[in-house]
């Protein structure tokens, strides 16, 4: 498992190269996941890092539409177990 100070620095790393149109054909080994945990942790710093941006409203209004949407849809799930 990787230190989660490391999971930060792999999202800054992708950040600062999708940022800049940059390519990446290999993660630095100190900033590769080890496992499927370290890269959802990765995914979520990432997904901070993004919605930290000012001028990026689509991107946080797209993250409410699929929060808001995937609560409706726990929700009527919830509804069909009780049925």
């Amino acid at each position: 498992m990787m230190e989660y100070i490391d999971t930060q620095e792999s999202a800054k790393f992708l950040f600062k190269h999708r940022q800049n149109k940059l390519s990446i054909n290999d993660l630095p080994h100190k900033l590769t996941p080890k496992n499927d945990k370290d890269a959802y942790i990765i995914q979520e710093e990432l997904k901070l890092l993004y919605l930290s941006l000012k001028d990026n409203i689509s991107i946080k209004q797209k993250v409410f539409k699929i929060y808001f949407i995937f609560q409706l849809l726990q929700m009527l799930l919830a509804r069909l177990v009780k049925c």
